[in-house]
């Protein structure tokens, strides 16, 4: 299963329900190939039912039928490490170790691509996760950073919340105390 998409929901639209999730199906297996999959970090369901998976090893995002597992739809994307769907249907991706975030249509075709490596703001160190709002906001979990990071849809740097450290003193037998602000 490692190497397997999984659909899951909830046994019941009660949220006070105690009822474990219902496993509704899986699909995909190991591998190189087109419609194989290696190293699975970012799922994001699209609003036709169509299931998108970035796999960061193989370096692409395939595009599944999420009822059948059919391949529809693959492209490379170089460190593709996570995926959020927009509003409008289109895609972004995480690339964790180029600490980018490009935009694609929901058939591949670029849009787009912002951030760079650092500390400032629209920068991204080790991001980790991505996420977008129904108003087309995208939110970046910035980990190396210590914050999650608030863009608009083209990428321009609204907000963050949390800070990185900003001083560091020596203490003894080699520890390092960090003070936050």
């Amino acid at each position: 299963m490692a190497a397997s998409a999984l659909l899951a929901a909830l046994g019941s639209s009660d949220a006070h329900a105690e009822a474990p999730p219902v496993l509704l199906g899986s699909f995909g297996v190991c591998g190189n190939a087109p419609g194989k999959m290696q190293s699975l970090w970012g799922i994001a369901a699209g609003p036709d039912g169509s299931v998108f998976v970035a796999d960061e090893q193989v370096q692409r995002v395939t595009r599944f039928n999420g009822t059948t597992g059919e391949v529809l739809l693959t492209w490379n994307v170089p460190n593709a490490f996570d995926v959020a769907m927009a509003p409008d249907g289109s895609v972004c991706v995480l690339r964790r170790s180029a600490a980018r975030i490009d935009h694609y249509t929901d058939t591949g075709i670029p849009l787009a691509s912002f951030g760079s490596a650092g500390s400032g703001d629209g920068q991204f160190n080790d991001p980790f996760g991505i996420s977008i709002d129904p108003q087309g906001q995208i939110f970046v979990a910035d980990t190396g950073n210590h914050r999650i990071q608030r863009l608009a849809a083209d990428g321009t740097f609204l907000a963050r919340f949390g800070e990185p450290p900003v001083t560091a003193m020596p203490l003894t037998r080699g520890q390092l105390k960090a003070t936050y602000r």
